[in-house]
């Protein structure tokens, strides 16, 4: 209760191989394992980091006193061989969270509270956040120019929050609802998302042209590849 837990397995050929991982820490926690990690309940007053090298991060079910997978401040998880959380069944975070998520596979997370975005990745799936009180831009990392990228698609709704700021990557369509509790309008809530269509050129880049036909073409160039925002859902209360 009152220091960390630190735990790698890759560097052995051993596997945390349980139906229910549980981990309680009033410091950091941090499990790193080559297969599946089956999460129930990991509780740290600070920061959990959660890693499967070859598997996924699956949430089961947690205690009846408790039924959330992950309760800190500050979450890290990554499973880049496989997926976290599944669309029936997502990891549950406890309370307000700064959250950084990277997959291969589907992000499915779902909060208690509020979801601050660090960095969410999805390289060949979807990105699926849930929050109860909004799911929010956060600048912890300055050079950061998207909080979520997702190949095939994101899908935002907070229950009675706004959805602020969030700067999204993504191929697919995105779908985003806030202020709304099973279709019930539960507040006024506001909705401002971006899609990166393409990173900006930079102006080191573009000083170093030399004449109006360089800065031309390659202007020309870089407009072939602007993404549209593909829209499906939309609404605010």
């Amino acid at each position: 209760d009152k220091g960390s837990i630190l735990w790698d397995m890759t560097d052995d050929e051993i596997n945390i191989n349980v139906e229910k991982l549980k981990a309680r820490a009033n410091g950091d926690i941090s499990i790193i394992n080559q297969g599946d990690l089956n999460i129930s309940n990991i509780s740290s007053k600070s920061k959990v980091s959660l890693e499967s090298k070859n598997g996924s991060i699956i949430a089961v079910n947690t205690d009846s006193i408790n039924p959330y997978n992950i309760d800190a401040e500050t979450v890290v998880l990554k499973a880049l061989k496989g997926y976290i959380g599944t669309d029936s069944n997502s990891v549950k975070l406890a309370r307000d969270t700064l959250l950084n998520a990277s997959a291969n596979g589907n992000v499915n997370l779902s909060s208690a509270g509020r979801i601050y975005t660090d960095l969410i990745e999805s390289y060949n799936g979807a990105v699926s956040l849930d929050a109860d009180y909004g799911i929010i831009e956060t600048e912890i990392h300055n050079n950061l120019v998207y909080n979520i990228y997702a190949k095939n698609g994101v899908n935002l709704n907070t229950k009675h929050g706004n959805i602020e700021n969030i700067v999204i990557n993504t191929d697919g369509i995105i779908n985003a609802s806030a202020g709304y509790n099973n279709d019930v309008a539960s507040g006024m809530s506001d909705i401002s998302i971006y899609l990166l269509s393409k990173q900006e050129l930079s102006q080191e880049d573009i000083e170093s042209l030399t004449n109006d036909a360089e800065k031309q073409a390659v202007l020309n160039e870089y407009q072939k590849d602007l993404k549209d925002m593909k829209l499906g859902t939309i609404k605010a209360s």
